[in-house]
This record gives C-alpha cells, sequence and structure tokens, in this order.
C-alpha cells in the first residue's frame, strides 16, 4: 500500500496540461460555431442567390438544392465544433482521456494549429486523468 503511494508521489504531475488543452479545445470549439453561423448567414443571404442565377441558367431551380448544400455543409461543422467543446470539458475535468483525445482531434478542424497544440498537451498528459 505504501509503496503504491510513493510511486505515485514519483510520477511528475502535468496538472496545467489538461487544463490548458481544455482551454484551447473549447475556444476552437466556440470559433467554430461562430464560423457556422457565418457559413450559414452568408450562404443563406448571397449564397442562394449566386446559385439563383447560376442554376437558372442551366434551366434548372429549385430553392431547396442550394439551401440542402448550404446545412450538408453547416450541420458538421457544428457536430464537430460541439464534440470539440465536449472533449474540452472532459480535459479540464481531467475525467475521460478518450473523450478529451476526441474533444481535441476535432479541435484541429476549425483552428489548426490551436487544435494542435490541445492535441499534444493531451497525449503528453494522459497519466493525469481517471
Amino acid at each position: 500500500m505504501e509503496e503504491q503511494a510513493l510511486e505515485k508521489d514519483r510520477q511528475p504531475s502535468y496538472g496545467w496540461m489538461p487544463l490548458t488543452a481544455g482551454i484551447l479545445s473549447i475556444f476552437s470549439g466556440i470559433v467554430g460555431i461562430i464560423a457556422t453561423a457565418f457559413v450559414i448567414t452568408v450562404s443563406v443571404a448571397f449564397g442562394a442567390e449566386i446559385a439563383a442565377e447560376v442554376m437558372s441558367s442551366f434551366g434548372v431551380w429549385d430553392i431547396g438544392i442550394p439551401l440542402t448544400v448550404i446545412w450538408l455543409v453547416a450541420i458538421p461543422l457544428l457536430v464537430v465544433s460541439l464534440l470539440s467543446i465536449i472533449g474540452g470539458s472532459f480535459a479540464i475535468n481531467k475525467k475521460n482521456w478518450v473523450m478529451a483525445l476526441i474533444g481535441a482531434v476535432f479541435a484541429v478542424i476549425p483552428t489548426q494549429l490551436i487544435g494542435i497544440v490541445a492535441l499534444i498537451l493531451i497525449v503528453i498528459s494522459k497519466k493525469e486523468f481517471k
């Protein structure tokens, strides 16, 4: 019993790494949500008009097609951003390393550099998780 306590004391503590990685993952997710909102807003405002002109020049026009394409892009971006935020919260709480890792991997999509730093910190600090 005492040997386990001594072994635990000998391991270096990287308490700031999961916290920093979690904050970076959450930040990346928030940036992704803002980017998704921007994509939806701009696409609906301008993209539908441009698509209407292009598609009507071919003699084909259906309002559902451009909006469907917009949502096919926006929904995966939103899911990626939400998974990044969820993984970041797991990293901050040092609970589930796999979920924190998944969140850091998805954090690479909205913000590459920040996501890579979060991913490296999560991988290095694996021993800190319960």
